[in-house]
């Protein structure tokens, strides 16, 4: 079975109007969703990112590549990659962070029911890894929460495929996550990672990396910057 159709096949049956976002997307709490948001936070708020935008860019703005026009101008592009019901964005707003958003996501019941949640958010449905809409560098910063999380049976193949074509798409950074090997309790239907491998294997894909492994004992993230 193609990693499409095992995708399509858990989050499908999952998505249900009543039922609560972080529920849908399978993690066990909002908290542990958002603790997710918050390494990106970190990342958006620190020296190091600002420094990568441009002055003019601060001040005038930036567009989004794609079809749908933003009503206003952001200081930064942002890419959602598997963005479910672009959670990110309802976040990012609440702590008053204004960025050019669009999520990009595989399954069409998650789309409609985000759009459905958010009407006014840019959402594409798109395979980031096989057809991606976007050219290279279209994006400021990458994010990829949980995008890793679903067993596939091919997931070290996958994420040494996935991480460099996302990180392709980022101008400044990729800030991606990833389940840790050393949690006591694992599901089935999920794959974990050891963070010094990959560390290891993308490391040739930039002149910094950066692992942080301090919010969540199940969860650790990488952060790829361009320069």
């Amino acid at each position: 079975m193609r990693n499409r159709e095992r995708i399509h096949q858990h989050y499908t049956p999952r998505v249900q109007s009543h039922r609560d976002s972080f529920d849908i997307l399978d993690w066990s709490s909002p908290e542990a969703q958002q603790a997710r948001f918050r390494v990106l936070l970190r990342v958006l708020r620190g020296k190091e990112f600002r420094g990568h935008i441009p002055e003019a860019a601060q001040n005038a703005g930036t567009h989004i590549p794609g079809p749908v026009p933003l009503r206003a101008p952001a200081p930064y592009s942002l890419l959602d990659a598997g963005c479910g019901l672009a959670d990110l964005r309802l976040f990012l707003l609440v702590h008053g962070v204004h960025a050019a958003y669009v999520g990009v996501d595989l399954t069409p019941a998650i789309l409609r029911e985000g759009r459905r949640r958010q009407p006014a958010t840019h959402l594409v449905q798109a395979d980031l890894f096989e057809a991606a809409p976007f050219r290279h560098r279209s994006f400021d910063v990458v994010f990829a929460s949980g995008i890793f999380n679903l067993n596939l049976e091919n997931n070290e193949a996958f994420v040494r495929k996935a991480v460099p074509a996302l990180f392709g798409l980022a101008r400044v950074c990729l800030v991606a996550n990833f389940l840790h090997v050393r949690t006591s309790r694992k599901y089935p239907h999920c794959s974990y990672y050891c963070p010094a491998a990959l560390s290891r294997d993308f490391a040739t894909l930039t002149h910094r990396l950066e692992l942080v492994d301090d919010y969540l004992d199940n969860d650790f993230s990488l952060v790829l910057w361009r320069d």
